[in-house]
């Protein structure tokens, strides 16, 4: 998360139904008020 506090990015693995890593992702959001965040960005690998 930025020091701003409304925008931060998350990153993890994408698993198939039995648990196997299969890809990654990587998103950026953006807080809009208290509590509502929006992705700006969404990408798979």
């Amino acid at each position: 998360m930025l020091e701003s506090g409304n925008l931060a990015l998350s990153t993890g693995p994408v698993r198939d139904p039995s648990g196997k890593v299969t890809g990654s992702f990587t998103s950026i959001w953006r807080q809009e008020k208290p509590g509502v965040w929006r992705i700006v960005f969404d990408k798979g690998n």
